[in-house]
Order: structure tokens, then C-alpha cells, then sequence
């Protein structure tokens, strides 16, 4: 498997959300055999960080074994309970976010939808499909605490 790596731009300005007892930090890890080109974000939120003066981190978080994706995601899951999964080249406009469980060949999530309803059953896919897992940051804090508890899943995919 080759190496997968790590961004994970943060730093709140002390706005509203997320709430203090809950880190800014969103992570992306990526399989470095696709990434071709990196070039300086411009968007709103790296010229918001840059004009209060911090930068955006680029690194590994520590207690993440970046071996594969299944270590990735199950050890992301011990942190942050939601993951959001990638299948670029196939579906390069989409991704999954659930409460993961990962065996030898696949992750299996229990899926919570963008209104944080959870769906009820699992569903899932290839591990050596994936090509980006995100985890952490407010967005799944927010589909979280709004969806509740991961309910028990009902049937599998």
C-alpha cells in the first residue's frame, strides 16, 4: 500500500462554533500516489488564517497510524466517531460520512445523511478504492450532535 498523508488546517478565530470543548481541527488524509500538484489555497478560509497570522498546518496527527486506510479510519474513529470516506475516481463528487467499522478489505459505515438523520443500515466499500478519508472539524461534530448516538445498524449493504 503506498503511504497515505495527512493536512489538517485549523485554528479558530473565536467565533461561535464549534464550541470550546471541541478542537477546530479537520483532517485529510490522501494517497500521496494522487496527489499531482499542490499549489497555495486561496480560498476564505487561508486568507482568513493568514490575515489573523496563523498558518495552516501541515502534518500528521499524532496518534493516527498512517499504514493504510483501514488503521486510518479506526484509529479516527477512536477520536471523532464520524469519518468521511472518498471514492474520487469513481464518484469524484461525493462522499460518505458514518460511524465506521472496517475489516480486512472494506469499510463499512453506518451512515448519517446531510440533515443528520442516519439512514439505519450499513453500507460498504473497498478499502483500496478509497482515495481521501476526512475526519474531525465542525461539520461532523454538527452531523453528530444533532443526529444523536450511532443507532445499532440494521442490515448490511
Amino acid at each position: 500500500m503506498e503511504s497515505m498523508g495527512t493536512s489538517s488546517p485549523s485554528g479558530n478565530p473565536g467565533c461561535c462554533w464549534p464550541p470550546p470543548w471541541r478542537a477546530a481541527t479537520w483532517t485529510a488524509a490522501l494517497r500521496t500516489t494522487d496527489v499531482r500538484k499542490v499549489r497555495k489555497d486561496r480560498h476564505f478560509a487561508a486568507r482568513l488564517l493568514e490575515a489573523i497570522g496563523q498558518e495552516v498546518p501541515l502534518g500528521v496527527a499524532d496518534e493516527i497510524d498512517l499504514s493504510g486506510p483501514g488503521t486510518i479510519i479506526r484509529d479516527a474513529a477512536k477520536r471523532d466517531t464520524l469519518v468521511s470516506v472518498f471514492t474520487e475516481q469513481k464518484w469524484p463528487d461525493e462522499c460518505y460520512i458514518g460511524s465506521p467499522e472496517v475489516d480486512a478489505e472494506r469499510v463499512w459505515l453506518q451512515r448519517i445523511d446531510p440533515q443528520a438523520h442516519w439512514d439505519g443500515h450499513r453500507e460498504g466499500w473497498k478499502l483500496r478504492k478509497l482515495t481521501r478519508i476526512d475526519f474531525g472539524g465542525a461539520y461532523l461534530t454538527a452531523l453528530l450532535a444533532v443526529g444523536g448516538p450511532v443507532p445499532p445498524p440494521s442490515s448490511s449493504a
